[in-house]
């Protein structure tokens, strides 16, 4: 009996520390990027990417296109897109580490043929905990429905 309650507790411990390190505020399909010249040199700055079109099938709702965050930054970045017109959130991504990129995400529904103007927030928070906000981000474009 005692030694199953201490086989119970060495199982307990290690499900602990194994859960220790999980992060899930973070987005698991990112990937490592980089573009050539394009890296955050100073730790006091914020170097966020410009975004001027996204392009997507009509009637489809997966977007291939890379929502990044430049290697050197000192924060995450959560990316939102919204709709300009009526502020309705097509896309919320999780949170992007530095040097790293979402290269396909979902939107929230499908578009027909057609250019609409939204906005792209890009929002950032603490690396070590994914909940400290700091300045964050908001640029127009355009998603274009082909």
């Amino acid at each position: 009996m005692a030694l199953l309650a201490f086989l119970a507790a060495i199982f307990s411990a290690g499900l602990w520390l194994g859960q220790k390190d999980e992060k899930p505020y973070l987005d698991e399909t990112a990937i490592a990027y980089n573009i050539g010249g394009f890296e955050n040199k100073d730790p006091e700055q914020l170097l966020l990417p410009g975004i001027e079109e996204i392009h997507v099938a009509e009637n489809e709702t997966k977007v291939k296109y890379a929502l990044f965050n430049p290697k050197g930054n000192m924060c995450n970045i959560q990316y939102v897109i919204k709709l300009s017109d009526s502020g309705e959130t097509i896309c919320s991504s999780k949170q992007v580490r530095p040097g790293y990129a979402i290269t396909e995400f979902e939107l929230n529904r499908a578009f027909e043929k057609g250019e609409y103007p939204i906005i792209v927030e890009m929002r950032t928070y603490d690396t070590g905990d994914g909940e400290t906000k700091y300045n964050s981000g908001v640029m127009a474009a355009k998603l274009i429905v082909e």
